[in-house]
């Protein structure tokens, strides 16, 4: 096993529009390696008449056993293995505009994909693991949108600054 690690990136431009608003377009992105996992390793193989498996030419449920790659060992074994990935790529825009006595307005959105292996596919909790879906032989064919995808997000705030009470000013004068 090896130790995950994730790789982060990002570029990003402002420009001022006037004296009071600022617009912002950037590019954010992720890339995490050696995520853990579980793979099947003895998933029954697909048994056709012109590829038997185990002399078996039918994939039916009564010969699921038969048609195991490792005779004697169990389906539904599984391994732990670090060899995942997973990777967050979005453009994110904003708009912020100073209006008067303290105002602000704040527009953004982000536009995203994330992708991954294992996201989504029955993992337990208490194991931290995810489980790869479908063709335990070729881990690729599951990857696909995780679980974290979010594909549009739009957010509008308003903050506004409290004044100083003037009186605090005035005291702070008389004692110095």
């Amino acid at each position: 096993l090896r130790d995950a690690y994730t790789q982060q990136y990002s570029l990003n431009i402002q420009y001022g529009l006037g004296r009071n608003t600022l617009f912002e377009v950037g590019y954010v992105g992720s890339a995490s390696t050696h995520l853990t996992g579980e793979l099947e390793f003895n998933q029954a193989l697909l048994a056709s008449p012109e590829r038997p498996v185990n002399g078996a030419t039918t994939n039916t449920t009564q010969n699921v056993v038969q048609r195991l790659p490792f005779q004697g060992i169990a389906s539904g074994s599984y391994i732990d293995l670090t060899a995942f990935s997973a990777a967050y790529n979005s453009l994110q825009t904003s708009i912020t505009h100073r209006l008067s006595h303290g105002l602000e307005f704040l527009g953004s959105y982000t536009w995203s994909k994330e992708l991954n292996v294992t996201s989504d596919s029955g993992a337990l909790s208490n194991f931290e693991l995810g489980f790869v879906t479908n063709d335990q032989t070729n881990p690729r064919q599951a990857r696909g949108l995780g679980a974290f995808d979010r594909a549009s997000r739009g957010v509008v705030s308003l903050v506004y600054n409290v004044p100083r009470p003037t009186m605090q000013r005035a005291w702070v004068r008389q004692r110095l």
